[in-house]
């Protein structure tokens, strides 16, 4: 069985810390001996792009679900063929390989479709007419190839497919037919005599002057072989290319490599086939499945940083197998079927408790690393003046800055010089990228964070989003929908509410004649308390 890495995953729509939290952890995990990877379920913002950049890292790998991928199982090694390869040679391939197809593919291994032994071997059940057409698309060097034989002339004429054994009745051998017979000279002239195109004689003997002359004159072809008739018949039949026989793209089962098992089961349960191609993101063929490798296979396993509720976590995950979660929130409902290790500590940052396991263990943290771990303890204290901040984010930063040698500050500027304009995202982007749900004394409440870098930011688009977040609120069923558009520099954020109990958060919060609230900045210990405390009290 496949032995598949353990994906180190933050949690949707990934912020800094989420991303680099991943990174950073993954990293320590393997040198524990642990085979992991980073991964992400959402796109990169430009500020992680950015710090990324600098230090030299790649985003870490895509991940869109929690079930198994074909990317994840044992698969087969796909039998790959070319459409211009004879039966024959499909067929021996087939054989030699005790498969019971191949995959045809072009010279850049896309696929075109597929050959199955039946295919191969139902020719023999066609009509002659069918046969005939078939025949009529080979040249005469492929039969001569075919046959091992000898080119003693080429004629002018297409070969019209139409085979017969001579001899046999006289109306068998028709106008532009290919005829197989002995070295006779009677019986060589008399096949020419009624039209006969293509001669393939069984003999090892020269074929006689007069025989030549009349074959020349009627521009016929003459091939000789030390076959007998039966070979040659059969071969022949196995001259054309499998192009003729096989299955096209269009009309069989194939899978990308990222289709999960679930998808490949339900499509294959309707199909006949033994064997099935698996292509990458680019249409090449990397291998082939059939019903058996769905059957065995290790179930994604996980590690979840900067999250731990369901909600935020990627889909499908009662699918996959959490063996361990690493986070600075609060908890929220996590289950598992099995005990799991849990670190949480109540700091301002995921990248800190991070940062803490390499100390601990007295790891090297190499200056690049340093560096994006800096930046997302930066990132997600908004450069510690966030309330969640605490003295072991900063001492822990300090370190850091130590190692990589930029300080916070220089590197908070570059962040939030970096970081995307809310102008240039969509209101469903701004409301839902850093969404939670809550219930507040019986209430449904949803509650975002943003950041928004100025005055002139917040008044172009605040009528807009307001209006957005009304829609919302209704088709949400929320009574109170509230955002927090958050100053980068930490000295706090405009708020915009919507839904029925919207007048609490100006009961709440000191909101002035711009929207402005002073020093909020923090929605876990600052915007949720307050508004449980007002809604709890109206």
């Amino acid at each position: 069985m496949k032995k598949n890495p353990v994906y180190v995953v933050g949690h949707k729509n990934p912020d800094t810390d989420a991303i680099v939290s991943a990174i950073a952890y993954a990293e320590y995990k393997k040198r524990k001996g642990v085979d992991a990877v980073a991964g992400r379920i959402g796109s990169v913002s430009s500020e992680t792009e950015y710090l990324l950049e600098r230090f030299g890292y790649e985003d870490p790998r895509r991940l869109y679900t929690a079930k198994s991928t074909l990317r994840e199982i044992d698969m087969d090694k796909a039998s790959t063929a070319y459409k211009e390869m004879t039966m024959k040679e499909a067929l021996d391939k087939v054989l030699k390989l005790k498969n019971r197809g191949l995959v045809v593919v072009n010279k850049r291994k896309h696929l075109e479709g597929i050959v199955t032994l039946d295919d191969l071997t139902y020719m023999w059940t066609k009509s002659d007419e069918q046969l005939a057409d078939i025949i009529s698309s080979i040249e005469v060097d492929d039969i001569v190839k075919i046959l091992e034989g000898t080119l003693v002339l080429k004629g002018t004429h297409k070969l019209s497919g139409k085979m017969h054994m001579f001899p046999s009745l006289k109306s068998n051998v028709e106008d532009d037919s290919i005829v197989l017979l002995r070295n006779e000279d009677d019986k060589l002239l008399y096949c020419l005599e009624l039209g006969a195109t293509m001669l393939v004689v069984c003999t090892s003997s020269p074929i006689s002057r007069q025989v030549l002359s009349m074959a020349r004159d009627a521009e016929a072809t003459i091939v000789t072989t030390e076959l007998t008739p039966l070979s040659i018949t059969r071969l022949i039949y196995q001259t054309p290319s499998i192009e003729h026989i096989m299955i096209k793209k269009e009309k069989i089962d194939y899978f990308n490599i990222n289709d999960t098992i679930d998808e490949a089961s339900k499509k294959i349960a309707k199909s006949r086939h033994r064997s099935y191609p698996v292509l990458d993101n680019e249409g090449k063929v990397v291998g082939a499945i059939s019903r058996y490798h769905l059957f065995n296979y290790q179930h994604k396993q996980l590690i979840l940083v900067d999250h731990n509720e369901k909600k935020q976590a990627i889909d499908d995950i009662d699918e996959g197998v959490v063996l361990e979660i690493v986070d600075h929130h609060r908890f929220g409902g996590f289950e598992s079927e099995n005990p799991i290790n849990i670190t949480t500590m109540p700091v301002g940052a995921t990248a800190t408790i991070v940062t803490n396991k390499f100390l601990n263990d007295g790891m090297e943290i190499e200056p690049n690393l340093a560096g994006i771990l800096l930046g997302a303890i930066v990132s997600d204290t908004m450069n510690f003046k966030s309330p969640t901040t605490t003295s072991l984010d900063i001492e822990t930063a300090g370190k850091l800055e130590a190692i990589c040698g930029v300080s916070a500050g220089e590197l908070s500027k570059g962040l939030i010089d970096h970081s995307e304009s809310l102008l240039s995202k969509r209101h469903i982007e701004i409301v839902y990228n850093d969404f939670k749900e809550f219930n507040i004394d019986g209430n449904k409440v949803g509650l975002s964070q943003a950041v928004c870098k100025s005055a002139e930011e917040y008044n172009a688009l605040k009528s807009d989003l307001a209006r957005y977040m009304e829609d919302a609120c209704k088709s949400g069923g929320y009574d109170l929908m509230a955002i927090m558009l958050t100053n980068p520099n930490g000295s706090g954020s405009y708020v915009l509410s919507a839904g029925a109990r919207k007048r609490v958060v100006n009961a709440a919060f000191n909101i002035n004649a711009e929207g402005f609230v002073n020093n909020l900045v923090s929605r876990k210990k600052q915007l949720l308390p307050g508004l449980i405390k007002a809604m709890s009290t109206k």
